[in-house]
């Protein structure tokens, strides 16, 4: 498990041997936060990304707040996306656009908890119609 919260943690990360596509999903954030004048890395973002094996308690102890609840978010999504062998699930936690990405690793031994509520989050994106007023 990996905790992101500032520039220089990120830098390190990315100079570490990471899964490739998990680079790249870093990589593009990193790149897009970087545009972002005027703002630090740590007034937009932060990342959590959860390998398999890693527990949803040990998550939620190193981020410091509950994520789960009844097999859903406690948080709203505001975006989430499945890639090969991630899911990310995007947060925005302040109105100021503060947000939490969240990388989830698919496959044998992943956290039942984590993967039933990021699939939920899949499925209600696919099932949002942008044109529907409610």
């Amino acid at each position: 498990m990996h905790y992101i919260r500032t520039a220089e943690a990120m830098a390190r990360a990315l100079e570490t041997p990471l899964e490739p596509e998990l680079h790249k999903i870093l990589a593009e954030h990193q790149e897009r936060l970087a545009g972002y004048y005027g703002f630090s890395f740590e007034e937009l973002a932060e990342f959590l990304i959860i390998g398999r094996g890693d527990t949803l308690a040990d998550c939620e102890h190193t981020y410091g707040r509950q994520l789960i609840e009844n097999g859903t978010f406690v948080m709203p999504t505001e975006l989430s996306f499945r890639h090969s062998i991630w899911i990310e699930v995007i947060f925005i936690l302040s109105d100021d656009g503060f947000g939490l990405v969240l990388l989830v690793e698919t496959g044998e031994g992943t956290d039942p908890s984590l993967l039933s509520a990021c699939t939920q989050a899949l499925v209600e994106r696919e099932n949002f119609d942008p044109g529907h007023d409610g």
